[in-house]
C-alpha cells in the first residue's frame, strides 16, 4: 500500500486556485468539524475543486508516480481525481448496538474514475463513509478531510479487513436493504505491514497560512 503525504510550504504568495481553496476551506469548517457546513457550501467547495488540475499543485506528466490509497471512516471528504483512471469503491457503515469486533457495511459505489471528472463528497453518516482506491496507472487524488486526523481526538486513520456477508451473518440480525452481495463485514486491523508512506515536497504555489 503506497500513499503520500505532502507538506505545503508557509510562505506569502500570489492569488491561485490552492490559495483560494485554502481559504474557502478555512471559512467553510469548524475545527472540530460541528456543526456540518451547509449543502450551499459543500457545493461552493466542490464547483472550486473542479477547477483544480495537476498543474495548479505543481505536478507535471514525469512525476506522477504510481499510487495506492487507503480506507477510511469518520471524516468528510473530498475527493478530486486529477490524473488517470482509478477503480475506487465507498461503502456505509452501519451502527448497531450488537456489534461486536465486526460491523456492517454497504457498498455504495463500486467504479472506475477517470479524469477529468467531477469531484466525489463523503460523509460521515451517508453516501459511503470509508473508501479505498487502487491506481491502474499513474494518478494523482487531491484529498480534503474536515476535520483533519487527529489521534488524541479520536480522529484516527483506521484500517479493516473485509469478510462476505455470508460468511458471518449470524453476528448480528439485520434487515438488508439490498442485496446480500452488497454487505459485508469489516473488521479493523493494525495498521497493515505493506503500508508505505512516503513524504514528498509540495512543488505547487506558496499558500499563505
Amino acid at each position: 500500500m503506497l500513499a503520500v503525504s505532502i507538506s505545503m510550504t508557509k510562505k506569502s504568495s500570489s492569488s491561485s486556485c490552492v490559495q483560494a481553496l485554502y481559504e474557502l476551506c478555512k471559512k467553510t469548517f469548524t475545527p472540530s468539524g460541528l456543526p456540518p457546513p451547509t449543502s450551499q457550501a459543500i457545493q461552493k467547495l466542490s464547483s472550486l475543486l473542479d477547477t483544480i488540475g495537476p498543474g495548479d499543485v505543481g505536478l507535471k506528466e514525469d512525476n506522477v508516480e504510481d499510487d495506492r490509497g487507503h480506507g477510511f471512516f469518520g471524516f468528510s471528504q473530498f475527493n478530486r481525481v486529477a490524473r488517470w483512471a482509478q477503480p475506487i469503491t465507498f461503502v456505509d457503515i452501519y451502527e448497531c448496538d450488537s456489534f461486536t469486533a465486526m460491523r456492517l457495511a454497504k457498498l455504495v459505489v463500486d467504479k472506475v474514475l477517470t479524469a477529468p471528472c467531477d469531484t466525489s463528497a463523503l460523509y460521515p453518516k451517508y453516501g459511503g463513509n470509508l473508501h479505498c482506491f487502487t491506481a491502474v496507472s499513474s494518478c494523482a487524488v487531491l484529498d480534503i478531510l474536515a476535520p483533519p486526523y487527529l489521534e488524541a481526538a479520536g480522529r484516527k486513520c483506521t484500517y479493516y479487513h473485509d469478510y462476505p456477508y455470508s460468511s458471518i451473518k449470524g453476528n448480528a440480525s439485520v434487515n438488508l436493504d439490498g442485496k446480500e452481495e452488497e454487505f459485508a463485514w469489516l473488521k479493523e486491523i493494525d495498521t497493515p505491514e505493506d503500508l508505505y508512506m512516503r513524504p514528498g515536497i509540495y512543488t505547487g504555489p506558496a499558500v499563505q497560512v
